[in-house]
């Protein structure tokens, strides 16, 4: 890829990076004002950190999986030579 390419990729995933984190703290702080009942249950679903997904919608966890596996990642080339993101080790 180019410089330049991969200065907009960069400058993309830390954008969407940055929306996605704001997104999670806005929910995670959203679940600890809940109905005691609805709360009590998230805190009990998920994990914590994790307990933004009782607000989130599918598309929404995608959307973070995904952000968080391209900011983790790395550009290689797969057998074919097409070019893929890995997950960094």
């Amino acid at each position: 890829m180019t410089r330049e390419l991969n200065a907009v990729l960069a400058e993309l995933i830390g954008s969407a990076r940055a929306i996605v984190d704001r997104e999670v703290r806005v929910m995670e702080e959203a679940v600890m004002r809940l109905e005691r009942a609805e709360r009590s249950a998230a805190l009990n679903r998920w994990p914590e950190g994790e307990r933004w997904r009782e607000l989130a919608d599918d598309d929404f966890v995608r959307l973070k999986r995904s952000v968080d596996y391209l900011y983790e990642g790395e550009i290689a080339r797969d057998a074919t030579g097409r070019k893929v993101v890995r997950l960094a080790r």
